[in-house]
């Protein structure tokens, strides 16, 4: 995760009818960890993301966005209303009664994700793809199989 306050570059995109807009001040993308997953939902929109420090990231129209929570609701997927671009997530977390009942350490760490701005490096202009690196995560859906 970037922090605030390095030398940082602005990058700048958004959805294919402009609705949603982001801006994201970053290290050079090839200098920072990018993932891609097997959840279900990242391989239907092809979400490949950068999770930056909200205080790193502009969203612009987010009101023009649906969330669509899934599982447990911690964490949400807007799309543009308009186009259905998926650009960024919301991160919601557990519900505070049971974040209060988890070792401090670990409310901490969960305190500490949800400042996060999850990012789909797919809507960003000037992404340099052939130097950049995508790690590849198996989000624990062993057994699971997308129909379809």
């Amino acid at each position: 995760m970037d922090a605030p306050g390095e030398d940082l570059k602005l990058y700048i995109g958004g959805c294919e009818c402009g609705a949603v807009q982001v801006a994201l001040k970053s290290k050079p993308l090839n200098d920072i960890e990018i993932k891609e997953d097997n959840c279900s939902i990242c391989v239907r929109n092809g979400f490949i993301g950068v999770y930056p420090h909200q205080s790193l990231v502009t969203l612009v129209g987010k009101d023009q966005t649906q969330d669509y929570k899934f599982g447990r609701g911690f964490n949400g997927s807007p799309f543009c209303r308009i186009c259905g671009v998926h650009c960024f997530g919301n991160l919601y977390g557990p519900p505070e009664e049971v974040l209060a009942r988890l070792p401090e350490a670990k409310q901490d760490f969960v305190r500490k994700q949800l400042e996060v701005q999850p990012l789909n490096i797919r809507i960003l202009d000037g992404v340099e793809w052939d130097r950049i690196d995508i790690k590849w995560g198996n989000e624990g859906t062993e057994g699971y199989v997308l129909k379809d």
